[in-house]
């Protein structure tokens, strides 16, 4: 029996909201998305991973905006992998028009 291909895409993110709802916004958009996408915040606003999920939690089959522990792109990244759990995982940078 065949498995279905399950992508994870992970957005690491940090003090560009705006410009992150923009992507988000063009992907939710897009007629093929991934299964799961994982957004990891390291902004100073702490409130932003709420207000990503509750902007976008409808948006996705699964959504999941959470706080970085550690600042920087590649542990972000590597944080979001952590959680994926589909069997392809994706990167997005957060300034990508779709």
């Amino acid at each position: 029996m065949a498995v279905k291909n399950f992508l994870s895409m992970i957005i690491p993110t940090r003090n560009r909201y705006e410009r992150l709802v923009r992507t988000l916004k063009g992907l939710a958009s897009q007629a093929a998305r991934p299964e799961e996408l994982i957004v990891v915040v390291a902004s100073d606003d702490p409130s932003e991973a709420d207000r990503l999920s509750i902007a976008f939690k409808q948006s996705f089959e699964t959504f999941c905006a959470v706080r970085a522990s550690t600042v920087g792109a590649a542990s972000q990244r590597n944080e979001g992998v952590r959680q994926a759990k589909g069997n392809l995982i994706g990167f997005c940078d957060d300034d990508v028009d779709f």
